[in-house]
């Protein structure tokens, strides 16, 4: 069970940095609009890149006799080389209070296959593959940019909010207003969040509140160079039939249920040289067959 939350915890994460995208009013250099087209169209020549991540989601959950806080940390970092079709993930997660799940995950997508490596305090590493089948729920290759270019594209309005530098590059700053239907299709989705989050009970516009994503876009390559994202999600009582959500169990009278979460995205090295390969100690991976068991039944 703790394998299954703790993997659970990071596969959520992977879903809330795709989530963090480019964000129609006019900025210094034109249209919003023309300028999330461009980046979209520069998704194409972008080859290679890596990639940081960190993000945290609080939680508060208010039961009849108390209310329960906590907090996951994710430090990510990876590389994608399309190309050769191939990406490589690390995720470290830390939990507050200390006594719940920590410890980290390596994945490889190598051609068809997933790679997973996962390890936890005072257990051996242990290496699962899987091959790679969208329609039976054997999830698709990480791509963080290409991700973050869907929702550009499913997005009901964009913004120039500013003019920034990243590592010395100009970028225009956006802001993307996402459908939110489409938003919680997706979270619906993710083979790792079922029954990990509670049900939906009330309107999209109750649950998901405080939603923003801001992109930087570079002036010159109109590459994606960084992104955040800052969104809470509350659910009311009648979500309360999720006795395992995450770090903090469902409570007696549970009344309420939030997470407040932050996700800061940095991508560099774009087309530069990047060597994603296999450790030897993956030869010998568990295969499964979706769904694999610590990610839960789909």
């Amino acid at each position: 069970m703790k394998a299954k939350w703790f993997v659970a915890i990071l596969i959520l994460a992977l879903l809330l940095v795709s989530l963090v995208a480019c964000g129609g009013g006019e900025g210094e250099a034109g249209p919003a609009e023309e300028i999330a087209d461009a980046a979209m169209a520069a998704y194409s020549g972008q080859d290679t890149y890596q990639f940081d991540m960190d993000m945290t989601v609080e939680m508060d959950v208010t039961g009849v006799d108390e209310t329960v806080e906590g907090t996951v940390t994710v430090d990510m970092n990876g590389a994608s080389d399309k190309v050769n079709g191939r990406t490589y993930t690390n995720m470290q997660t830390s939990t507050d209070p200390s006594t719940a799940m920590e410890g980290d995950v390596e994945m490889y997508n190598m051609d068809d296959w997933v790679y997973l490596r996962t390890s936890m305090p005072g257990e051996p590493p242990t290496w699962l593959k899987w091959e790679v089948c969208l329609p039976c729920g054997g999830g698709e290759k990480l791509d963080i940019v290409g991700q973050q270019v869907d929702l550009l594209e499913d997005s009901v309005g964009v913004e120039v909010i500013d003019n920034d530098t990243v590592d010395a590059t100009e970028c225009y700053v956006l802001e993307v207003r996402p459908e939110l239907e489409k938003l919680w299709e997706w979270v619906q989705e993710q083979v790792a969040l079922e029954n990990q989050l509670p049900a939906l009970d009330s309107g999209l516009e109750e649950v998901i509140s405080d939603f923003a994503i801001n992109q930087w876009i570079a002036k010159d390559t109109y590459f994606i160079l960084k992104s955040t994202l800052d969104m809470t999600l509350t659910f009311s009582s009648s979500s309360s039939s999720c006795p395992s959500c995450g770090l903090i169990p469902a409570l007696p009278g549970e009344s309420a249920r939030t997470y407040d979460i932050t996700a800061t995205v940095m991508v560099y090295d774009v087309n530069q040289p990047v060597n994603i390969e296999l450790p030897p100690e993956a030869e010998d991976a568990k295969e499964w067959s979706f769904p694999v068991p610590i990610l839960g039944p789909h």
